[in-house]
């Protein structure tokens, strides 16, 4: 997954340190709290480490364990101009979510990577990929 996303930014043209990337979803399994053993954090370390601008969201995650386990937070309001979005969980919350959505946050280009398939027949104005 983190090779799929860094190779997106090089093909894109994007300076990792330039990259905004955000995860919706950090919580182990939808819609839960618990944090605990979420393979999505570790998918966040290593963009991180590599320099990428990484903001995690999630309507239900326990943002203190997330802290506390981690060293991680959870923004408390998503931004625009990402250059890609991952969803990770397939929280319900999520299902509502549209192209609409996706282009209102991203930029022209930008990828929905979709590790929970839940948007193979919605998104068509970004580029998408699912697990």
């Amino acid at each position: 997954i983190v090779d799929r996303l860094l190779d997106h930014l090089g093909k894109q043209g994007i300076a990792l340190e330039m990259s905004r990337i955000l995860i919706k979803g950090v919580s182990f399994k939808a819609n839960v709290a618990d944090v605990r053993n979420s393979k999505i954090v570790w998918v966040a370390q290593q963009l991180i480490g590599k320099g990428c601008r990484v903001e995690l969201s999630d309507p239900g995650a326990d943002a203190q364990a997330l802290q506390r386990e981690y060293g991680l937070s959870l923004v408390t309001e998503e931004g625009r101009d990402y250059d890609i979005i991952v969803i990770a969980t397939d929280h319900s919350e999520y299902y509502s979510l549209g192209e609409d959505y996706f282009c209102d946050r991203t930029r022209s280009g930008a990828l929905i990577a979709d590790l929970c398939g839940i948007f193979r027949t919605t998104v068509t104005k970004r580029n998408y990929w699912t697990l």
